[in-house]
């Protein structure tokens, strides 16, 4: 016998049993194939297995407006869309198709004018590079466990100071 499907991941079913979780869908956005391919072996590693890719800024949309993600993560330097163009697109326009989704910057560093700007543009995080794993995935469950429009990008601003032991790239 099969479970009735609820709106909510996790969220309980009308006999008071919860739900089976289901692991939030991510959209890795950036130009590098090998930075996305990375990304997302990362992510499976972790149980994200609901995992798509976008080349840019541009393709991100329209893959956010077929199929709206739960997290995106997109990197700051792409063209000819970057990330934090996508970011100031996705909260602002009146045509956005996903103004409360959470975001991850990837950005050489996060801290002064940067962290600045991610913040102004409504970033839930940001990540410096290199990109340490624990550091990554610390921001995604932080992205996630937010209130949707939550923006708190100086949470993770000293990340990545100290490496960790393993790295991302």
């Amino acid at each position: 016998m099969t479970q009735p499907q609820t709106a909510r991941p996790g969220a309980p079913h009308s006999d008071g049993a919860p739900a089976p979780s289901t692991p939030p869908s991510v959209l890795v956005v950036a130009n590098n194939q090998h930075m996305r391919r990375l990304l997302r072996l990362v992510l499976a590693d972790h149980g994200f297995d609901r995992v798509t890719e976008a080349g840019d800024g541009g393709d991100a949309i329209r893959r956010i407006r077929s199929s709206p993600p739960d997290l995106v993560i997109a990197d700051w330097v792409m063209s000819p869309m970057d990330g934090l163009d996508l970011t100031r697109y996705l909260r602002r326009s009146g045509h956005s198709p996903a103004r409360l989704v959470p975001i991850i910057l990837l950005a050489a560093t996060a801290e002064g004018k940067p962290l600045a700007l991610a913040m102004e543009a409504g970033a839930s995080e940001i990540v410096p590079k290199p990109i340490y794993v624990r550091t990554l995935m610390a921001a995604v469950r932080d992205a996630l466990r937010k209130r949707p429009g939550d923006r708190v990008p100086e949470a993770t601003a000293g990340r990545g100071t100290a490496p960790p032991a393993e790295s991302a790239g």
